[in-house]
């Protein structure tokens, strides 16, 4: 299991919380079932207390971007972010050098806005499994919002990943609830036997307690884009799982008004100078549709999909598909999230989907 803390620099609490773990091992000394490896991201931007110096560290992982990175390693034009990057990069490719039958990522954030912790990952079957240990809200279709995060990166490699949110940046109680989440994740990933986790009980109990009032599972249903010169500023009091109206005042910026869109929740709403993300808005998913994908995903009748209306493989990518909307025009994104796809992106009235490896 890899752990990522600090990833941006104004979130030291997930660096913090794995001290706090990594230092109560090597005094316990237990028996693993595997190895642990707790790094820190952003050094730079860490130190200086900012989300990073040039470049947003949790979004230039793409595979062009890594290319690229090498690319510059080599001619030494790499500067602040894109050096962090690298040798991160380089630290982590250095870990799976080595044989893993299983590979667990966990990257630890915070907000800028309060509210209770939660959990983010693809919608794999696998990731599903891993993420319920976690007694706090559960994150579905962010992934499909943003790109080139180190999660997804981790998720294309065949990783279990699970992104966790703590709460707000400066919050004392940040850190305790990353400590607790790395516990239960160590437990979960099973490379720390429950007998030598005096702590899981309590962690269980401390997430448990600040998730009381949240919903179980949301999948999120818009983002709003920030653009550096857009003069955005949120509207003051909000909190992560607010309930808002459709048209509720959310914001402001150069343009007017910002409304929002549909009713729902509240996600991540900006509280900072930094950041493309102004806020994201979430609706309850139901048991019945989580279970309902679960059996459609085992019975893999994903095979099917390049034989529905409209679809057709991608003539380059594996596992690939674009949709014509003009054909298949009725609940299509809902329809592939059951069957395991992930929306890539959408151009000309087409949508491209991709399968999610291994469920």
């Amino acid at each position: 299991m890899i752990c990522v803390g600090g990833l941006h620099g104004n979130e030291p609490m997930g660096a913090v919380g794995l001290q706090r773990v990594v230092q109560t091992l090597q005094s316990r000394n237990p028996t693993l079932n595997g190895s642990f490896f707790a790094l820190a991201g952003n050094l730079t931007a860490l130190e200086l207390g900012c989300r990073f110096v040039g470049k947003d560290l949790n979004r230039i992982w793409s595979r062009e971007n890594i290319h690229s990175l090498r690319s510059d390693a080599v001619s030494g034009n790499l500067h602040s972010d894109r050096k962090e990057q690298y040798e991160l990069l380089s630290l982590i490719e250095e870990i799976l050098g080595s044989e893993f039958s299983e590979i667990y990522f966990v990257d630890l954030h915070t907000s800028s806005a309060d509210g209770g912790p939660f959990a983010i990952f693809g919608d794999s079957l696998r990731n599903r499994r891993f993420g319920k240990h976690l007694p706090v809200t559960l994150i579905l279709g962010l992934e499909e919002q943003i790109h080139g995060t180190l999660l997804e990166w981790f998720g294309e490699l065949g990783a279990v990943t699970l992104g966790f949110e703590a709460g707000q940046h400066d919050a004392p109680s940040s850190a305790a609830l990353h400590e607790a989440a790395v516990w239960i994740a160590l437990v979960a990933s099973g490379v720390l036997p429950a007998e030598e986790c005096p702590e899981l009980a309590g962690a269980r109990t401390s997430l448990s307690a600040e998730a009381a009032e949240l919903p179980r599972v949301v999948q999120v249903l818009h983002r709003h884009e920030v653009q550096a010169l857009d003069d955005f500023r949120m509207e003051p009091g909000y909190r992560n799982f607010q309930a808002v109206r459709k048209n509720q005042l959310l914001a402001k910026d150069r343009n007017g008004e910002i409304r929002s869109p549909l009713s729902g929740g509240i996600l991540l709403p900006l509280y900072q100078t930094q950041g493309s993300d102004g806020f994201f808005l979430v609706q309850g998913i139901s048991r019945l549709w989580l279970g309902l994908s679960a059996i459609l995903r085992l019975a893999r009748l994903s095979a099917l999909v390049p034989w529905l209306p409209g679809v057709s493989r991608h003539p380059k990518l594996e596992r690939t598909v674009i949709v014509n909307r003009h054909v298949a025009r009725w609940l299509v994104v809902q329809l592939f999230h059951l069957l395991g796809y992930r929306k890539q992106r959408e151009e000309a009235g087409r949508l491209v989907f991709t399968r999610r490896d291994r469920g």
